[in-house]
């Protein structure tokens, strides 16, 4: 009926303690709760397929095995510290490999949809390989009127160029509207800091440096797809990204309530209308209310505990803990949940960092550097793998840009004699980009990892202080699952190499001078 887990994980944490770093609220909304998350009921045949429906028991009465699984969550004040939790079983979770598995595996779900979809991306394509997805969409508004459908992509990338996302949005709510539906909700992502004024000054694509919806988030009926890839024909056949599917109706349930959350303060289109929000002009009052809906979503509530939603036949072995940021509204919980954990990483535990655009914040800089006591192997893209390589106009020098980042981070290393124990890799690999990001954490003495973060940040300036993003922190005891995360990241280290110091200062790769400069102006913006 289920995979029993094999593997006792050692909790390489041991000691954290709570950080309250949540919600910056605004005035008068301090001491905001969120609403619990609604449970759902579940039934499990027994094995000679006869025997009583079972019913999910509430998380505070699931008894000894929820708790060995909850127990695995590094923070002291437990898997809720920084917003819902969920358990589930290793074998309710997929790790996909290649970036035509992930189009696939996202393509037959939305054909298949019965209940709901949902595709919340940076940006969608408009090249064959998106045209298609989002006929599948419209196919399945046409012989489900009932069906909801959310869709939800940033504004100032989404109006890029021509046609662009919004085309794709305009054309399926024309479908819903013929075929009367009123559960397709069409939305996106505009920035209260691209003021009307700046957005006569500032023309494409920099527009898209102030603020920006990055988060990549897939659902169908009651599965998701947590990646970091956008909806773009690349993302489909040659940027490599990560892919990891969980079957659970109650994260999918979070998830659709998170779309509606960013949704509901996002411009609104329909099949020939464009509606912003009444607060678009209004900053203080937009992140009041911004964050006011958020808070709905995403709080859990002591009371609540953590959600089980695993077979009621086995018992949970993995924990799944989302975590989002906004930083332009002052809600940093991804941020404090990655401090807290490096903070209290052991000595001889070895943890990976992946992202496509190495620039950590000085927070995560200084954590690894001279707090965490973990090894750190950290990959990131060769100039060769970045996607803005061959670029035109200033957006071709950013490659640079980061190898000048990347020079400051080995020298910083270099001087404080942690060059040994944080290492530095690039990916290359012929005729792929990369863009993958998320963590693996291996304990002292153990050839697997007990954790895994997986979604759309980059642990940089951006993820943290401007855009809007959200991952899954997964903290597992299944084996099986453990062995799939570890394949995976060898997979994608296996394509790189470790950059050294004297590598990225060799003349033949040192940044000029004036991109250097510049660098050190903008580095806020990566």
């Amino acid at each position: 009926v289920g995979r029993a887990a094999t593997a006792k994980m050692v909790p390489a944490w041991r000691g954290m303690s709570l950080r309250c770093c949540q919600f910056a609220c605004p005035r008068g909304m301090a001491g905001l709760r969120f609403s619990p998350p609604q449970r759902r009921q579940s039934t499990c045949v027994q094995p000679d397929g006869a025997g009583p429906a079972v019913e999910h028991a509430p998380a505070s009465s699931v008894g000894s095995a929820a708790g060995a699984a909850a127990a695995a969550v590094p923070w002291v004040g437990g898997p809720t510290a920084y917003g819902p939790a969920f358990e589930v079983h290793g074998s309710q979770i997929e790790v996909l490999e290649t970036p035509d598995e992930f189009y696939a595996t996202l393509s037959a779900g939305v054909r298949s949809a019965t209940d709901r979809i949902g595709l919340g991306s940076l940006y969608i394509g408009t090249g064959p390989l998106e045209t298609a997805l989002i006929e599948g969409v419209k196919d399945a508004v046409k012989s489900n009127p009932s069906l909801r459908v959310q869709l939800l992509v940033d504004h100032s990338r989404g109006t890029r160029g021509q046609p662009s996302s919004a085309n794709h949005l305009h054309s399926i709510a024309a479908v819903a509207e013929e075929v009367g539906s009123t559960r397709v909700e069409a939305a996106m992502y505009l920035t209260p800091r691209l003021t009307p004024l700046l957005r006569r000054l500032l023309r494409p694509p920099f527009t898209e440096v102030l603020e920006l919806n990055h988060g990549k988030i897939y659902f169908w009926d009651n599965t998701v797809l947590l990646t970091g890839a956008n909806l773009s024909h690349n993302y489909f056949t040659d940027r490599q990204d990560r892919y990891v599917v969980v079957k659970s109706p109650v994260l999918a349930d979070f998830m659709s309530r998170y779309l509606a959350a960013i949704s509901a303060m996002s411009t609104q289109l329909g099949a020939s209308t464009v509606t912003e929000h009444p607060l678009q002009t209004d900053q203080a009052k937009f992140r009041a209310e911004a964050v006011r809906r958020l808070a709905q979503v995403v709080d859990a509530s002591p009371e609540t505990g953590v959600v089980a939603d695993s077979d009621p036949c086995s018992k949970p072995d993995t924990v799944i803990c989302p975590l989002v940021q906004a930083g332009s509204w002052g809600v940093r919980r991804d941020e404090a949940a990655s401090v807290e954990l490096f903070s209290k990483l052991r000595a001889g535990a070895t943890t990976f960092l992946a992202t496509g655009y190495f620039n950590l914040t000085e927070t995560l800089t200084q954590n690894i550097v001279t707090q965490c006591k973990s090894n750190f192997q950290i990959l990131t893209a060769a100039p060769a793998a970045n996607g803005f390589l061959g670029a035109r106009g200033i957006l071709g020098h950013i490659p640079a840009a980061y190898t000048h980042i990347a020079t400051k981070f080995l020298r910083l290393l270099r001087q404080r004699k942690q060059d040994s124990r944080v290492q530095l890799f690039e990916y290359e690999r012929a005729a792929h980009t990369f863009h993958a990001k998320g963590l693996w954490g291996y304990d002292v003495d153990e050839a697997l990892p007990s954790f895994t973060f997986v979604g759309s940040p980059n642990f940089g300036e951006r993820s943290a202080n401007r855009d809007l993003e959200c991952q899954l922190a997964v903290f597992t005891n299944n084996a099986e699952l453990r062995q799939a995360l570890h394949d995976e990241r060898v997979r994608l280290y296996s394509f790189g190499s470790r950059t050294t110091l004297e590598h990225l200062e060799d003349p033949g790769r040192k940044p000029a001078l004036w991109e250097s400069l510049v660098t050190r102006f903008i580095g806020p913006f990566f």
